[in-house]
């Protein structure tokens, strides 16, 4: 700590018109003019790693329940009661990717509108499929006429309101694709020992921070 030798250079300190440096006034009062630069920066630190931590969390919570659901059973997981589904193919680009993850909620066949996005059941079919409305049928019971936005032309057959599954409401590009990972043996085990290991680096460093301050406070 720099020693202060008289007030002619204690004034230059205030003033600015010296380098900043933590140095001790003519009264012996510490002052350290980047203190609470540093301040502000652990703090703003401190905020982004348990901000980290918690996406991490909510992201392993998240793979987790659909882990576990796909064991369970081959529906799709409901989340919220809104079904959940990854889109394997793109017929729907460039609205929705192969790769995404889409939210499906039930809803009337009466409140499906055109250019909605359905997903629905073909007949005969043993897998969903998201196609987006560009006709109604109202002619012998309701119909919908569906098409990929990557498609030419129109699916040959109306879906009949029966096979509707639902709306979608929200699409996540690649969330799919972590999803899928972390259904297989070595995701499975990185969604377990990532956030883990984040975790404990976490508190590494909040316990090295705290010895510091411990030493500078001595």
């Amino acid at each position: 700590m720099r020693e202060i030798p008289s007030h002619t250079d204690y004034d230059r300190y205030r003033t600015g018109s010296m380098a900043p440096k933590a140095y001790v006034s003519p009264t012996g009062k510490r002052y350290d003019p980047n203190r609470k630069k540093r301040s502000a920066l652990r703090t703003t630190r401190n905020m982004a790693g348990g901000l980290l931590v918690a996406a991490f969390t909510v992201v392993t919570v998240v793979m987790l329940f659909f882990i576990l659901m796909a064991s369970k059973s081959d529906a799709a997981p409901v989340i919220l009661g809104h079904r959940a589904y990854i889109v394997r193919s793109g017929s729907m680009s460039p609205s929705i990717n192969v790769g995404s993850l889409i939210l499906v909620r039930n809803v009337k066949p009466e409140a499906i509108a055109v250019n909605d996005i359905i997903t629905y059941m073909r007949e005969g079919g043993s897998s969903a499929t998201t196609h987006r409305v560009v006709g109604i049928e109202n002619d012998g019971g309701l119909k919908f006429i569906t098409k990929g936005d990557a498609n030419i032309i129109n699916d040959p057959v109306p879906v009949e309101s029966s096979a509707l599954l639902g709306k979608v409401v929200l699409s996540v590009p690649y969330l799919g694709y972590v999803i899928g990972f972390a259904g297989t043996k070595l995701g499975t085990m990185l969604v377990l020992v990532i956030p883990g290991v984040i975790i404990m680096i976490r508190q590494i460093a909040l316990l090295v921070e705290y010895s510091r301050k411990r030493e500078h406070a001595h």
